[in-house]
């Protein structure tokens, strides 16, 4: 008869219990106006990429222009003030006075003063993207008037996300800045690994929670996420301790007793067995198994002591992990 089969494992075991978390941004907020004036030009959409550095609007600049003709001309008069006491003093002029050269002195760096403010309002008139974004909102219109300060877009850095989850406060002894656990974006998703970053020393008194940032680890630029979007944390309870467990499948109840059909010599031999938690898709082996063992987890339902049985061939005990195997708990998740 051929039969499906899987090893019988030793390995160190870390109880989880899945905690509900949300996708929230690093970065994220409203790009300002960094001087007063008219909206000339939105160089951006909703919903549009963007780099640091991108353009995302334009304001009006003919008045800082003008602005700027006016000090550039004032600066010309005080470098020509500035130049004639400079002479007076270097000919030892008795029309030289030294009060009317520190007047001159002083009136010079007032005018460069001005014009590089002038400079800087041209400059600033040009709304940049302070970091890499998504445009989530639009917060003024073409030929609005904004103050120094005003909104003009809203926006979220989608690829430096943090995953946050309300975790109850007697699960927090497993988790330590730094730790590993492991995270999904949705159901039945592949699972994916994330670092505590944080404990936030607050606690929800209603709830008795407490907010834990993770820093998702791997290529995440490759990974979109949506804010707010909900994530499953597993989060680790207790200490790591070193089990033998079989996998569910490979259990065989028969009357009071279970039994698991090992392959021995080519044919199936009964072995009654002591079982412990379920931990995902495995059971904890108290009694009856050692790790190595080669259990039928398909097809023994109709097997007999000692009859033939083949199977596929073993790759080891990574390869034989069956879709779905975990070491999560079969729990139901925390809000």
């Amino acid at each position: 008869m051929f039969v499906g089969v899987d090893q019988v494992r030793k390995g160190p075991l870390t109880r989880t219990e899945p905690v509900i978390g949300r996708i929230v941004a690093t970065r994220k907020g409203v790009v300002a106006a960094r001087v007063s004036g008219a909206v000339v030009s939105i160089d951006v959409a909703v919903g549009q990429h963007v780099k640091k550095g991108r353009i995302l609007a334009r304001q009006d600049i003919r008045t800082a222009e003008a602005r700027l003709a006016f000090e550039t001309a004032e600066l010309k008069l005080a470098e020509r003030e500035l130049e004639r006491f400079e002479a007076l003093r270097s000919n030892k002029s008795a029309a030289f006075a030294r009060s009317r050269y520190d007047l001159a002195v002083h009136r010079l760096a007032r005018a460069r003063a001005n014009v590089r403010l002038a400079r800087l309002a041209i400059e600033k008139a040009v709304v940049t993207a302070p970091y890499d974004g998504v445009v989530v909102r639009k917060a003024t219109e073409l030929g609005a008037y904004l103050k120094d300060g005003s909104a003009v877009v809203e926006l979220v850095n989608d690829t430096e996300v943090e995953i946050e989850a309300d975790v109850p406060a007697d699960r927090l002894s497993g988790l330590r800045p730094g730790r590993v656990v492991s995270f999904s974006a949705r159901a039945g998703g592949v699972p994916l690994r994330a670092r505590v970053r944080a404990l936030l020393p607050m606690q929800n008194a209603l709830t008795r929670t407490q907010a834990v940032r993770f820093k998702p680890l791997g290529n995440t630029p490759a990974v979109r996420y949506s804010i707010n979007q909900a994530v499953t944390v597993d989060v680790p309870i207790g200490a790591t301790r070193t089990v033998v467990s079989v996998h569910k499948d490979a259990i065989v109840n028969r009357g009071a007793t279970r039994l698991v059909f090992l392959v021995k010599g080519g044919r199936a031999v009964p072995r009654p067995v002591g079982l412990g938690e379920a931990i995902g898709s495995r059971f904890v082996v108290r009694a009856g198994l050692t790790p190595g063992d080669i259990a039928v987890v398909r097809g023994n339902e109709r097997l007999r002591p000692g009859q033939p049985v083949r199977h596929p061939p073993l790759l080891g005990a990574a390869a034989q992990r069956r879709t779905g195997d975990s070491d999560t708990p079969e729990r139901k998740p925390a809000h």
